[in-house]
């Protein structure tokens, strides 16, 4: 891929949609000048035996954001965020994404994160601090290994509107003093549950707030836990059995800057925003009093 013609440098790298585009490198750093990687559903690295890809982005906040819009990125591909530099993926299948210290801020919208194929744990790797908005993804893991954390936020600030995600493995880890809020979603276990001791949502000394929709239509295809919330060595789990079925729609809220361990799934905690420590009151769906 060449960003220089005739001496002039291109804003610009456009793929064609109707062939599958052979990367011939392992490694590519793309320049502060290129704003705009496009294609018309273009594939990437859709060659097999594929390599590992690393993309690597130059510049900083001060360069114009650089933005991947309509590419679909298969085989062993791997994007390293290495800058302070602005990134958006808009309408593509994405490689796996690694966050660096000073990561600049990361926009996901329509997207499937992690490249088919894809290699290791997780999907997308925020591991440092930095601001995250996400809206309409995709993360799914279909595989017969136990699944993996699809998403896993230790330490940054994470914002989704809709989810939808299928197969095992648990969706967000919210880890060292993260911040996780999903705003809707379906959560579809579409496989066999192969780790009965996985939670869909993991918290961890960290703040996190999801409201999503649970539906499987398998009876061995649910999680063991909806929830699984660590603070100051304190764990506890909502388990799906406890609600007997009846919830349609959840929201979990942990930790509130409390201090206590404790998940609260009505969010309010009766209009107290500081709960007290021990046993709570859950208000689910068709008001089923459960207290842990």
């Amino acid at each position: 891929v060449s960003t220089q013609s005739t001496g002039t440098l291109k804003p610009c790298i456009y793929f064609p949609g109707d062939v599958s585009n052979r990367l011939d490198k392992t490694v590519y750093v793309i320049p502060p000048h290129v704003r705009l990687i496009a294609g018309a559903d273009a594939s990437l690295n859709d060659f097999s035996p594929a390599p590992n890809v690393e993309f690597y982005v130059a510049g900083s906040a001060a360069n114009p954001p650089l933005i991947f819009d309509g590419l679909s990125f298969r085989g062993n591909a791997s994007f390293f965020h290495n800058s302070s530099r602005t990134v958006a993926f808009l309408h593509s299948t994405m490689p796996k994404y690694f966050s660096f210290p000073g990561s600049g801020n990361l926009f996901v919208e329509d997207c499937i994160p992690g490249a088919r194929k894809s290699f290791g744990n997780a999907t997308i790797i925020l591991d440092h601090p930095q601001n995250v908005y996400m809206r309409q993804i995709n993360p799914e893991t279909l595989g017969s290994d136990g699944g993996y954390t699809k998403i896993i936020n230790n330490g940054a600030n994470l914002w989704i509107l809709g989810i939808k995600t299928e197969g095992v493995g648990t969706i967000i880890e919210t880890t060292n003093g993260g911040r996780t809020e999903l705003l809707g979603g379906l959560i579809y276990t579409v496989t066999k549950q192969l780790d009965l001791n996985q939670a869909a949502f993991i918290v961890s000394n960290a703040s996190a707030s999801h409201i999503y929709d649970y539906r499987t239509y398998a009876s061995d295809s649910f999680f063991t836990y909806q929830l699984r919330e660590t603070q100051n060595g304190i764990t506890k789990d909502i388990k799906t059995s406890a609600l007997n079925n009846k919830i349609v729609t959840t929201s979990f809220a942990s930790n509130w800057n409390t201090g206590n361990a404790g998940m609260c799934v009505s969010c309010d905690w009766n209009g107290n925003a500081n709960p007290p420590s021990g046993a709570c009151s859950y208000d689910f769906l068709f008001n089923p009093s459960v207290s842990y």
